[in-house]
C-alpha cells in the first residue's frame, strides 16, 4: 500500500454516501467511519486496510475533571451505547472527579465491545467498586468502572494487540464484527489520561471483563494526549 493508494482511499471516503454520525461520535470518529465504510466498499481486503494505517494523529482537548456523579457517568455510557446493561454500585464513592463525558464515552465503548461478542439475551454487566492504583511507590484511591459479559474471551497471547489501534477481537476469533477498531484503544487512552489503566480479566464462569481503573481525583498525564 503505498501513499498514492493511501490518497486514493480518502478521496474514495468523499464520494461515500452520507451517513447518520452515531450518538456522541467525535468528528474523527465520524470521519474514519465513512472511510472505513469506503474502503471496504472499494473491495480492498482487510490486510489492505490494516496496513493502510491511516490512524489519527489530531490532540484532543486537555482532560477538564469536575466532581460528577459516579452513577451519572454509568448511565451516560450506557446511553452512548444503547446497551441494556445492569450496573452495580458496590462501595464507591458517590462522587468521582474526572473529565465523565469522556469517561462515559470510554465505557460506552467496552459496552459496544461486550454487546458485539456476548451470546443474545446474555447479561452484561457494567460495575464500580472500591480500588487502589500503585506506583512510586505509594496508592491511590481509585474507583474501578468494570464491563462483565459471557462472550468468548481473547486469547492471553492476543490481550494487549486488540488495545491497538485498528484491531478488534474478532480478528483472533470466528467471525469479525463491525467496527473500526478503535473503541478499545480509544478507551485505553481515556484511562492512561486520567492517569489510570484499562485491563483485560477473565471472568468467572466464563467472559471477559474490562476493568477500567482511575484515581477518585483524575490528576491529567502529560504526554498522555487523547487523539480521538
Amino acid at each position: 500500500m503505498t501513499l498514492r493508494d493511501a490518497a486514493a482511499i480518502v478521496g474514495v471516503a468523499e464520494l461515500a454516501p452520507v451517513r447518520t454520525p452515531e450518538p456522541g461520535a467525535t468528528a474523527v470518529q465520524y470521519f474514519l467511519r465513512v472511510a472505513h465504510d469506503a474502503i471496504v466498499d472499494s473491495g480492498l481486503g482487510h490486510d489492505d486496510i490494516d496496513g493502510l494505517m491511516i490512524a489519527p494523529t489530531f490532540e484532543g482537548a486537555p482532560l477538564e475533571p469536575r466532581v460528577t456523579p459516579a452513577a451519572e457517568v454509568l448511565d451516560q455510557a450506557r446511553q452512548l451505547a444503547g446497551v441494556a446493561a445492569a450496573t452495580e454500585i458496590l462501595g464507591a464513592p458517590d462522587t468521582l472527579e474526572v473529565d465523565g463525558p469522556r469517561l462515559a464515552r470510554a465505557l460506552a465503548n467496552l459496552l459496544d465491545n461486550a454487546a458485539k461478542f456476548s451470546p443474545a439475551e446474555s447479561e452484561i454487566l457494567l460495575r464500580a467498586v472500591p480500588a487502589l492504583l500503585h506506583g512510586d511507590g505509594a496508592s491511590v484511591e481509585a474507583v474501578a468502572l468494570s464491563v462483565l459479559d459471557r462472550g468468548p474471551g481473547v486469547a492471553a497471547q492476543d490481550r494487549e494487540r486488540i488495545f491497538a489501534p485498528f484491531e478488534q477481537a474478532g480478528d483472533v476469533m470466528t467471525g469479525k464484527p463491525a467496527g473500526l477498531g478503535m473503541g478499545l484503544h480509544e478507551a485505553r487512552a481515556v484511562a492512561r489520561a486520567h492517569g489510570g489503566t484499562l485491563e483485560l480479566h477473565d471472568r468467572p464462569g466464563g467472559g471477559s471483563e474490562f476493568r477500567l481503573t482511575v484515581p477518585l481525583r483524575a490528576v491529567p498525564v502529560p504526554g498522555e494526549a487523547l487523539r480521538v
